[in-house]
Formats: structure tokens, C-alpha cells, sequence
């Protein structure tokens, strides 16, 4: 689930009225029982979020169309159902990453994992698979966790990554 922590404050939903998205992987696993002990902090948080928004909950898919200009893509391994954002309009693009990068130094060194990932392996790949494509196709990132204000473009160098931001 993205964002567990701020969708709900103090036990009631930020925005009541509000549907709320999540990949099919994501409600499963954490209505489930959890065995991972780095994924313990957030579950309460996430089943009480599931619980909260219940019907306005919306499951998707990967590569689906969420919303009109809004699909979801595969960013396995922080979390099972993990999904970055492509948002798209007027031919502009720009993708939200979600927990795919937690410091400037994993798009440098995309091979780093850090302790919150639950799938080391499956977060590496979607770190090169996303800087990538990014590189490749001049995608506007957003990237929440990386220095103010987390919006840049990757470029590629002869071994690997850098991270412009956007001033």
C-alpha cells in the first residue's frame, strides 16, 4: 500500500470521500499474515487503511489505466504489489516513483538495496529497469525521497546513472 502512513491520521481517512488505489499484490499481502520483519512497522498502518477505505478501495493491476491519463507500472520490491505512477497529458510524461529510491546514491548505484526493501532482488531490477527507461525515453521523474524538490531526469553515463533535478 502506498503512502499507508498518510492516508489516515488519527483513525479516520484523510480524504473521507475519497477512493483509494492499491495493486492487487499490496491488499493481499497485507491482509495477510506478515513473516517479514521489516514489513511489521507498517502493518498495522495498512490494514487499518484497507479497513477504512473498504469499498472505496480500489484494486488495479499493473499497466492498467487507473484514471484517464494515469497508469500504474510495475515497481516490484519494496513491496510485493510496489507501483510507480506514469502520468501523461498533452504529450508530457512524468513518472512517480514511489519508494523506488530512497537516496540519490541508488541511481548511481542502482545494485543497493536498502533494509525497507522486502525483495532485494526484485528492487534492484526495477531500479535498472526504471533508470533505464527513463534515460532512454527523457521521462520526468518524481522521486519523493530524494533532495528537494525530487523532480528530475536521469541521464546515462558510460557505467551507470546520474540524477539531474530539475531547479
Amino acid at each position: 500500500m502506498a503512502v499507508v502512513d498518510t492516508a489516515i491520521w488519527s483513525g479516520e481517512p484523510t480524504f473521507p470521500v475519497a477512493d483509494a488505489y492499491a495493486h492487487v499484490a499490496e491488499v493481499a499481502y497485507w491482509s495477510g499474515p506478515i513473516e517479514q520483519e521489516s514489513a511489521l512497522p507498517h502493518s498495522a498502518a495498512a490494514r487499518e487503511t484497507i479497513r477504512l477505505y473498504g469499498e472505496r478501495l480500489r484494486s488495479f493491476e499493473h499497466h492498467d489505466e487507473i484514471l484517464p491519463g494515469v497508469r500504474a507500472l510495475p515497481a516490484t520490491g519494496h513491496t510485493p504489489g510496489h507501483s510507480a505512477i506514469l502520468l501523461e497529458s498533452a504529450g508530457e510524461r512524468l513518472l512517480c516513483v514511489g519508494d523506488t529510491f530512497y537516496d540519490p546514491l541508488q541511481v548511481t548505484n542502482p545494485g543497493w538495496a536498502t533494509p525497507w526493501d522486502l525483495d532485494h532482488p526484485a528492487s534492484v531490477a526495477t531500479r535498472r529497469r526504471i533508470l533505464a527507461w527513463a534515460a532512454d525515453e527523457q521521462v520526468l521523474l518524481h522521486a519523493y525521497h530524494l533532495p528537494f524538490p525530487g523532480l528530475g531526469r536521469v541521464r546515462r553515463t558510460a557505467t551507470s546513472f546520474t540524477w539531474e533535478p530539475i531547479r
